[in-house]
């Protein structure tokens, strides 16, 4: 065992990967590959399930995490901690704002909101589980999507490229 682990850490490729963590999850993902390919309807229905109770158990609880998320970014811009200059001292950072929000925006944005500002809405029209069936294809299942779009791609999904993408000086 210690011979794989010095080899996997003097690999470039995987330099600092932990070796267990990298074969524990590359055997999980096989095995799910493999169940799904043996069984594809119980792996179906398996998967339906499982998407089902995490959609009607936990909705809120990420409802409510982007948006604590979005909060946070907003108090970060206006305390006094977003001023704080990320890298050395006295260094300038490698791009302006406006370049790194052209960035930020072509990569992670851009090409998403060019398919999906029409495909999503229409996708949650037509299956949206949060109206009932006898307003499904209704007026509110439109503005259910409207609604779930928007905060997929409103403040609540640039409050998440805020915290995870903060331009950084090079």
């Amino acid at each position: 065992m210690n011979n794989y682990k010095d080899s996997v850490q003097k690999s470039v490729l995987l330099a600092g990967v932990h070796p267990i963590m990298l074969l524990g999850s590359a055997l999980l993902t096989i095995a799910f590959v493999i169940f799904t390919v043996i069984a594809p309807d119980r792996a179906s229905s398996i998967y339906s399930a499982a998407n089902q109770f995490i959609t009607s158990a936990f909705s809120w609880y990420y409802i409510a995490l982007i948006s604590l998320v979005l909060f946070f970014s907003v108090y970060i811009i206006f305390s006094r901690y977003g001023d704080i200059r990320l890298g050395k001292v006295g260094e300038r950072p490698e791009f302006s704002n406006f370049a790194w929000f052209s960035m930020l925006f072509g990569a992670g944005i851009g090409i998403g909101i060019l398919f999906w500002s029409i495909a999503e809405p229409i996708y949650h029209f037509q299956s949206t589980p949060f109206v009932s069936d006898s307003q499904a294809m209704g007026v509110e299942a439109a503005q259910v999507a409207m609604r779930i779009s928007i905060f997929h791609w409103g403040l609540h999904g640039w409050g998440l490229f805020a915290v995870v993408g903060p331009p950084v000086s090079g």
